[in-house]
């Protein structure tokens, strides 16, 4: 997608305010502390799929940006509000890949801020409800259609969940 070109060698900051990073795990209420935390006025609106492969990809295809950098950035400005910390979610995998890239020293400071959910088991059903649907926010129409679950499955989403907690953590 950036042919290679994703790593930033700079260490100076580009920006003047901090970035909150929110590390999560599907379904835990990442989606709804980040709209918390842009109502106080404190904090820019998170994005919830800026660092999805999918949304990167045709995002690039409306304006053409040939470093990640240079995609995050036009990201990032598009939706900050002066005076407000920049903001943006990234699970585990997301998270590992922006300090490889070295993004963290594009800003003064980084908080991170883990949201999680204790009930895995709550966290499997409704992610389960959610691929089944298609409603991964509930302002998000979704497929009319009667979940099904599989106690294997639920199971299998309980411990990818914990795991990512603990990568996290």
């Amino acid at each position: 997608m950036f042919e290679g070109r994703t790593r930033r060698d700079d260490d100076r900051p580009l920006f003047d305010a901090p970035l909150l990073m929110m590390a999560f795990t599907n379904r835990c209420g990442s989606t709804l502390l980040g709209s918390l935390l842009a109502d106080t006025g404190l904090f820019a609106p998170f994005g919830d799929d800026h660092l999805n492969a999918e949304h990167v990809r045709l995002s690039i295809g409306t304006t053409p940006r040939t470093h990640f950098v240079d995609y995050l950035t036009a990201t990032l400005d598009a939706k900050h509000v002066g005076g407000r910390l920049y903001t943006i979610k990234a699970s585990a995998g997301q998270f590992v890949m922006l300090y490889r890239w070295n993004v963290f020293r594009m800003f003064p400071a980084v908080v991170v801020v883990h949201a999680y959910r204790d009930d895995l088991l709550s966290q499997a059903i409704s992610f389960s409800i959610a691929s089944q649907t298609g409603r991964w926010a509930s302002y998000v129409p979704g497929t009319p259609t009667v979940p099904r679950f599989d106690a294997d499955t639920l199971a299998f989403t309980m411990q990818n969940c914990a795991q990512e907690n603990a990568l996290i953590f």
